[in-house]
């Protein structure tokens, strides 16, 4: 099943925090798959994941899907966010 959840919330002009909760029926998650715009951008155990490397002020849409123990893909939860404008310092 697809995880819970899922929020998006940049962090800077560069990376975005994604978190999620596991639906109930997701006992036997080996990991989580997670990517930006269709593409694969890493894995992980836990139910959060910093997107780093993404363009000042660009928007994009992720997606989390469980991966099981048996290596079958769950179903995507989606978010999008816009990170940050880059920051240039005051100005003068």
């Amino acid at each position: 099943a697809a995880p819970e959840a899922l929020f998006a919330t940049p962090l800077s002009a560069s990376r975005v925090l994604l978190r999620w909760s596991a639906a109930t029926e997701n006992a036997s998650v080996a990991a989580w798959v997670i990517y930006l715009d269709g593409e694969l951008v890493g894995f992980t155990d836990a139910m959060h994941f910093v997107v780093p490397g993404l363009p000042a002020g660009g928007a994009g849409r992720f997606a989390v899907r469980a991966l099981d123990l048996g290596d079958n893909l769950g179903a995507a939860a989606t978010a999008s966010a816009t990170t940050r404008p880059e920051d240039r310092g005051p100005s003068r």
